[in-house]
């Protein structure tokens, strides 16, 4: 098998592509930053420890550094870059390394849009993939592009007003007429088809996408699904095409507002233009290559984020914390705990523990494992003590689908001290259920957990 070097290892689709890789027997090495190796920050340090416990090995250094790119590179079968930002345009600084240490194959980080379907000049980051994925094609370097499409935790969780990460509350952006369709998939389903392609000789020099036919829905679509799973209607607000060019052309220009020119560059280029709606010839799609990886239907990723009406009475922090929870978001979920949170579980006493950063690595070893989906049955709140503390009370199930096939449920009741800014406290009484003994009511399971209490 290969040894695989990646770029962007803690990104959001490069934290899932050791797992994947690993699976299918490769080595899996990182290029790490060497201030990441030894970061004060609790997310960033929670990270590198993960790799470092799944085997991946570390290599320190960066696209700036020549000297540890040569040694990064050295035995390395196949590089796979998930960078994104300002190093998109510094990934030819890899080339000089990667032949001479004879890579057999390269992967940079497009997974996204396919480069070749807007028209240059209507997306900005589109433009500067394809000016990278010429300079790959003529460096020598055997190659794949790899188009994923939209990213189900961007476009689907959002309902296609992306920024958000998770569906909206109340109201709604629609874009343009709501009905230009786009493929979606889960950045771990896409790391699992990115492992059978990097070796496979028929995806050599050529492009790749992912086109599940399950997974092609338009902006009304997503919205009726969740409309459908809530019980609920919301409110929309409908922006047209002329309006979205508009907005762009406000934001062009000012480096206060780039961001936002190229989100919107984005949301043009998928609900308007549609870059994301077709396979455009010669391009292989991945989930006919290799049937047998599946993938995580969109209706039910999008299922999983429904939650009782009753959640509203909960304090801020709380609902940031299931929603970020459910997609996966650990940057978002470390933002909803107070430095010094305390967790206890009374059942559990060895369990106790102090420390945000300790709920952070929690939660990343949590997603590590799989997805987790936390299904609020019932909530209700306190009024505010002198410190201005509400507790929470959640009745709820934990369901977490491990990568490898395997489910565990947890069922019970949470406790959540929290101000309007942040969760201190925490006093946890779940129990695992058996799932063959799921022909019981959750209800039951519920109020069974408690007599713990």
């Amino acid at each position: 098998m290969s040894h695989v070097l990646i770029l962007g290892a803690t990104g959001h689709l490069g934290q899932h592509l050791p797992l994947a890789l690993q699976e299918r027997g490769h080595t899996v090495h990182a290029l790490v930053r060497p201030e990441s190796l030894a970061s004060g920050d609790a997310v960033k340090q929670a990270q590198v420890d993960a790799l470092r416990r799944r085997g991946v090995v570390l290599h320190p250094g960066s696209l700036q550094d020549d000297a540890s790119l040569r040694a990064a590179c050295a035995g390395i079968d196949v590089v796979i870059s998930a960078v994104t930002g300002e190093q998109l345009g510094e990934q030819p600084k890899l080339f000089a390394a990667m032949l001479e240490a004879g890579v057999q194959r390269f992967l940079p980080s497009e997974f996204g849009i396919d480069t070749q379907q807007p028209e240059a000049g209507r997306c900005a980051l589109v433009d500067w993939k394809r000016g990278v994925q010429a300079a790959v094609k003529a460096s020598g370097v055997p190659y794949t592009m790899v188009y994923a499409n939209g990213f189900a935790s961007y476009w689907a969780a959002s309902l296609g007003q992306i920024g958000l990460f998770a569906p909206p509350a109340t109201s709604v952006r629609v874009f343009g007429d709501g009905d230009t369709p786009g493929h979606f998939v889960q950045p771990e389903d896409i790391a699992r088809y990115v492992a059978c392609i990097i070796d496979d000789p028929r995806t050599e020099n050529r492009e790749v996408g992912l086109f599940p036919a399950d997974n092609r829905r338009t902006q009304n679509e997503l919205i009726a699904q969740w409309e459908s799973v809530r019980g609920a209607t919301l409110g929309r607000e409908n922006i047209d095409a002329a309006t979205v060019d508009w907005l762009i052309g406000d934001a062009a220009g000012k480096p206060e507002r780039m961001m936002e020119w190229i989100v919107l560059q984005l949301v043009r280029s998928v609900w308007i233009d549609g870059a994301l709606a077709e396979r455009r010839d010669g391009v292989l799609d991945a989930t006919r290559l290799y049937p047998d990886v599946g993938y995580t239907r969109v209706d039910d990723f999008v299922a999983g984020f429904a939650a009782p009406s009753a959640t509203a009475s909960l304090s801020d922090p709380v609902q940031a914390y299931l929603k970020a929870l459910n997609a996966g978001d650990t940057t978002a979920l470390s933002s909803c705990f107070a430095q010094d949170y305390r967790s206890d579980q009374p059942g559990y006493p060895g369990r106790a523990f102090c420390g945000r950063e300790v709920v952070v690595r929690n939660h990343v070893q949590l997603f590590e494992r799989g997805t987790v989906r936390a299904q609020v049955q019932s909530a209700t709140t306190t009024k505010p003590d002198a410190s201005g503390v509400r507790r929470n009370y959640l009745e709820l199930t934990y369901d977490l689908n491990r990568h490898d096939g395997t489910t565990d449920l947890l069922v019970g009741t949470i406790v959540f001290g929290a101000t309007d800014k942040e969760i201190r406290w925490g006093r946890l009484h779940l129990q695992p259920v058996d799932r063959a003994e799921l022909d019981l009511e959750i209800d039951a399971l519920i109020d069974q957990s408690r007599g713990i209490q």
